[in-house]
């Protein structure tokens, strides 16, 4: 300071009569390298061990060990108090109920921090392409009621969400598949049907012409193979699922009403309601000897089925008598004293005639 014999000294950041205040970082320490991180936090270098995993600081001269500064990448605590989950510094960003970061809990299937129509695409597409196997989510966001499953059940109530449904009413008791002739269609009891999912059997010809849907309702169906069809609805009101052609079995189903807001699955029941006097198709055809042949039979009755050559002779009598009303009625006819060619089996009962042509190949 210029006094003789005064007592002034230089300190450490060379500032006569300073008190380091201007060299110091933020950790206080003259001339350290210590810096202020993006969140406010003092962070200092520090030496590492890669062999240990051991952190010090001092000297860092060791075999296997190597100096971190403050500000490098390989710090793990630059940044890490303000961080959010996907990375970002000051960020918003969180990690929701079901464990995604940025999404917006149970119904987010995609994780894209809305619940919209894509969520519903999501849980579709995941229900088609790994329900036949058995697999399931393992996130909250596609099983939206903790059942441990996805199914059409996620699907209404994703819909729910989207539609701000929060209606206090009773759902339906129960639901009815119903089936009659080639239309498949569905029914509650007091009250509205919302959604279904099927698995359906059935032959190499089968098809199915689903419900018309419009705006945020859904109708998909995808063939799991050549006898397997995984038929999806989700549409309030819903009654008609589709048109057949060809035979099937329903083999799975979930029936969905939503009850106070929430989308339950409902106890069901099919009933197969007989529309018409039909012989089916036989099996096989050609045959040699022997045939099978199914009838659909709508009230009981009497039933006439008999086997003619191309002349009008008859050749047999497969059926003459009264019958039951019957879905399914399957017989068998054994060709084996006739000669090769084509026959016409006409079959007669409830008013009704229906006829089919089969070819003995021996």
């Amino acid at each position: 300071a210029g006094v003789v014999n005064g007592s002034s000294m230089v300190d450490e950041c060379g500032v006569c009569d300073g008190d380091n205040s201007s060299c110091s970082d933020c950790a206080g320490v003259p001339n350290g390298d210590s810096m202020v991180d993006e969140c406010g936090d003092c962070q200092s270098s520090y030496c590492y061990d890669y062999v240990s995993h051991q952190v010090s600081f001092g000297a860092c001269d060791g075999p296997t060990q190597m100096f971190v500064e403050a500000n490098s990448p390989s710090n793990p605590y630059w940044n890490q108090s303000c961080t959010d989950c996907a990375g970002v510094v000051n960020g918003s960003s969180m990690v929701d109920e079901c464990g995604v970061c940025g999404g917006a809990g149970i119904g987010d299937a995609n994780g894209d921090g809305s619940i919209d129509v894509s969520d519903i695409v999501a849980v579709i597409d995941f229900i088609l392409e790994h329900s036949m196997a058995g697999e399931q989510p393992d996130s909250c966001a596609f099983d939206t009621n903790d059942d441990g499953m996805a199914n059409v059940v996620d699907v209404v109530n994703i819909v729910n969400m989207i539609l701000g449904y929060l209606t206090l009413s009773d759902g339906p008791t129960e639901a009815i598949i119903e089936i009659v002739s080639n239309e498949l269609s569905v029914r509650g009891i007091d009250g509205e049907i919302d959604g279904v999912q099927l698995t359906l059997s059935h032959d190499s010809d089968f098809s199915i012409d689903l419900v018309d849907v419009n705006g945020i309702e859904f109708a998909v169906q995808n063939s799991i193979d050549e006898n397997t069809t995984i038929v999806l609805i989700a549409k309030k009101d819903l009654t008609h699922i589709g048109t057949t052609t060809g035979d099937y079995t329903i083999v799975d189903h979930v029936v969905v009403g939503t009850d106070k807001g929430e989308a339950v699955e409902l106890e069901t029941s099919t009933v197969v309601e007989i529309a018409e006097f039909k012989l089916g198709k036989a099996y096989p055809n050609p045959f040699n000897p022997t045939t099978n042949l199914e009838l659909a039979i709508p009230e009981a009755g009497y039933v006439s089925v008999k086997v003619y050559n191309l002349v009008g002779q008859e050749v047999a009598t497969l059926v003459d008598g009264m019958m039951d009303a019957n879905p399914s009625y399957t017989f068998q006819w054994n060709a084996g004293s006739l000669a090769s060619g084509v026959y016409l089996v006409r079959a007669e009962g409830a008013g009704q005639i229906s006829t089919q042509k089969l070819m003995l190949l021996k």
